[in-house]
């Protein structure tokens, strides 16, 4: 049962936590968190007790070049990784806000978990080569290894989106048109969301009634409509934030809040500081 006691919250010291095979557990308890997790068995592993992880109450046993999907919010258990030979990723769901494109897909990814070397043999060596490259980034530590890792996700993603399309035979027309108006939402939101959009408003400029918009936007990118905008509206004030020239209240409205109090409310619940200290943080770095 999915209960606080067994949630497990990761804090990240990047966007992306790669993790080696030597930090991967090789047990770990029924457990549940809001990130996104792969789990890769590499193409070359030797292995003597195959790995088994249970995801939803199902189990799946790992051969190499396997990859494993947990989403957010599924529980799930590492029950066998004696060999240390699992290597994996977390990451938070709203990097796929950044790119609208790969957030219309986010509930057709969420319908995967096995990617199964032996069936779907170029996807998993195209993804595997993504997620040890992340690994080797982590390691050299070089410039600009952020960025290259975040690169490199998008383009596991791109691979993944990719085959979507071209082999999943239940996205009907009618499916790949909606896809598509969620991509223009999103858009729309992203390039509007320091005016005062509602959802009513974005659902009409899509051609969807305020209802089925609000169901169908929340399936396709896990976000309710005001969830995303307000991410959008603090990822422009982020970056307003870095020109100094603006004053905190001129990044508030710029950014599309209404006021002063609710701009610094939200951007300390969601940022964990306050605008101000954000600034300085930024302008120390």
């Amino acid at each position: 049962m999915k209960q606080a006691d067994n949630y497990e919250n990761v804090p990240f010291e990047y966007s992306i936590n790669s993790i080696s095979t030597e930090d991967f557990p090789g047990t770990f308890p029924m457990h549940w968190h809001q990130y996104v997790e792969i789990l890769c068995l590499p193409e070359n592993t030797k292995i003597g007790q195959a790995p088994r992880v249970q995801i939803e109450g199902t189990e799946y046993i790992l051969s190499p070049g396997d990859l494993l999907f947990i989403w957010p919010g599924e529980l799930h258990e590492v029950i066998q990784n004696r060999d240390k030979n699992i290597v994996g990723l977390q990451f938070p769901s709203s990097l796929f806000n950044e790119l609208p494109e790969l957030g219309a897909y986010l509930n057709a990814f969420r319908q995967y978990h096995l990617i199964s070397y032996a069936t779907q043999t170029e996807l998993a060596q195209n993804m595997s080569m993504h997620i040890l490259h992340m690994l080797t980034l982590k390691a050299e530590q070089g410039a600009f290894f952020n960025v290259q890792t975040r690169i490199a996700l998008y383009e596991l993603f791109i691979s993944f989106g990719m085959y979507v399309r071209q082999n999943r035979s239940d996205i009907s027309n009618k499916l790949t048109d909606t896809t598509e108006k969620m991509n223009a939402a999103c858009n729309y939101i992203i390039e509007h969301c320091d005016q005062p959009l509602t959802l009513n408003s974005v659902a009409d400029q899509i051609g969807f009634s305020p209802y089925y918009f609000s169901r169908t936007f929340k399936k396709a990118t896990n976000y309710s409509f005001v969830e995303y905008l307000t991410h959008q509206r603090l990822q422009r004030a982020e970056t307003l934030l870095a020109d100094a020239s603006l004053s905190i209240t001129e990044v508030c409205y710029h950014s599309g809040f209404k006021s002063i109090s609710t701009f610094n409310r939200v951007f300390l619940l969601y940022k964990g500081c306050s605008p101000s200290n954000y600034r300085k943080y930024y302008t120390q770095e």
